[in-house]
């Protein structure tokens, strides 16, 4: 799937991301695209449900006071078997969006910040907007590490498109 079909699948996905992009640039708040989305518009395909959205720990709170109206659960910190971090959940226009602060993943018997991606994002246009997101290559670690089987397949998907492009 290209990012364009991407873009016209998930349309209604892309809408809010919008919304959300304007209101996180214009407060200030440090913010990278992560999960399926993020997998879509590079060119993965992968099926889409959610938009999911790391930054630090005071970005998460941040998130969860300028998008307080559409709250489903508050920003707060949650610690489950596979992943830590501040964690809450939106409903905007029917579209969930999880934003995850200060984000760790239980790796190897420990846990491991993986909020550095914060810090390296790469840049992809979607219409106006500019879109921070995480690498392939930073998502595909990630999910090879994970337990779970859906990320597996996600990562097997990874790893078909980074090889086309290494073509």
């Amino acid at each position: 799937m290209s990012k364009n079909e991407a873009i016209t699948k998930y349309a209604n996905l892309v809408t809010v991301l919008t919304f959300i992009q304007d209101l996180l640039d214009r407060n200030g708040v440090q913010w990278v695209l992560v999960g399926s989305l993020s997998l879509a518009i590079q060119g993965v395909d992968v099926e889409v449900h959610d938009i999911d959205i790391a930054n630090n720990g005071k970005g998460a709170v941040r998130c969860g006071e300028l998008l307080k109206e559409f709250v489903e659960s508050p920003v707060e910190w949650s610690e489950g078997s596979e992943f830590a971090s501040y964690f809450g959940q939106f409903s905007i226009e029917g579209v969930t969006v999880e934003i995850m602060g200060n984000l760790h993943a239980w790796e190897y018997g420990q846990w491991r910040d993986i909020s550095k991606r914060l810090r390296n994002p790469i840049h992809i246009t979607i219409g106006d907007i500019l879109v921070p997101v995480s690498s392939l290559k930073d998502q595909l670690d990630s999910y090879r590490k994970s337990n779970r089987e859906k990320d597996y397949m996600k990562a097997d998907a990874i790893e078909r498109v980074l090889k086309k492009r290494m073509l």
